[in-house]
């Protein structure tokens, strides 16, 4: 069936995909003058960090904890740890200003890893095959240590396993 799309307006930057890298993107496109349009898939801008169950920020510095990033990722960190100050490493502490508000502690109710948690979450609402399981649990690899031979062996017998781990890097 062919698709037949109306243009209806003219942009100079056209971002399609409305996770992190998408986001930030577009914002700074738009901040730098050009007319911009965001198109996402999905009902919620963010992928991953948003609606993906993921609550963990990858940091913006080196392995000595000096800041190597900054822009709109450094800008949404900022803004996600209003909370969180006290979790900062001290030297992000003392750099630039910071806003800071009350503290909050949220216990995880579910205390298991990413891919082990989609999984017990999505069982609630869907059936599972074994393939779709392990897919979804081994999307973005291992961490575990030891569990790297358990993801090989996931890979060998079920081919999405490792097709949606090589979409996902």
């Amino acid at each position: 069936m062919e698709r037949t799309f109306i243009l209806k307006k003219e942009y100079d930057i056209v971002v399609v995909g409305g996770g992190v890298a998408g986001v930030a993107a577009a914002v700074t496109a738009a901040r730098s003058g050009a007319k911009t349009l965001l198109l996402e898939k999905t009902a919620a801008l963010g992928g991953l960090a948003t609606i993906g169950l993921i609550n963990w920020w990858e940091p913006l510095c080196n392995a000595e904890g000096k800041k190597l990033i900054s822009g709109v990722s450094e800008e949404i960190l900022r803004r996600t740890i209003k909370h969180c100050m006290h979790r900062l490493p001290t030297c992000w502490q003392e750099e630039g200003v910071w806003e800071q508000v009350a503290a909050f502690n949220y216990e995880d109710p579910e205390p298991f890893g990413h891919g082990e948690k989609s999984v017990f979450l999505i069982s609630k609402f869907l059936r599972l095959t074994n393939e779709e399981a392990y897919a979804i649990r081994y999307h973005m690899g291992f961490s575990e240590e030891g569990s790297g031979r358990n993801a090989g062996k996931a890979f060998e017998k079920y081919p999405l396993a490792l097709a949606l781990n090589v979409a996902d890097m």
